[in-house]
């Protein structure tokens, strides 16, 4: 379960959307880089610090509402990648 509070994008990672819809982001320091899903990508672009994970997850489930029926696990789909884009050095805590 995700321990993380606010949520924010490290610096030095970079991000750019492709034409499928999917996100590309790339660590520059750890030469890493994912492709993310559509939803993945709303998820990627709210990690400002700003929001908590919880604002996250409403503002990713009413999104995904809007646009048809949400995964039926959405909380748990959120958490997990933001779990393991933290553990990949591509997100940081910002404590508030």
């Amino acid at each position: 379960m995700n321990t993380m509070n606010y949520p924010a994008r490290v610096p030095h990672a970079e991000s750019a959307l492709l034409p499928d819809g999917f996100l590309a982001v790339y660590h520059q320091q750890k030469k890493l880089s994912y492709i993310i899903p559509p939803l993945g990508g709303v998820v990627w672009e709210l990690c400002d610090g700003k929001r908590s994970v919880n604002q996250i997850v409403e503002e990713v489930t009413s999104l995904a509402c809007e646009h048809g029926t949400p995964p039926p696990n959405i909380a748990e789909d959120v958490n997990n990648l933001l779990d393991q884009l933290a553990k990949d050095g591509l997100l940081n805590d910002q404590k508030k």
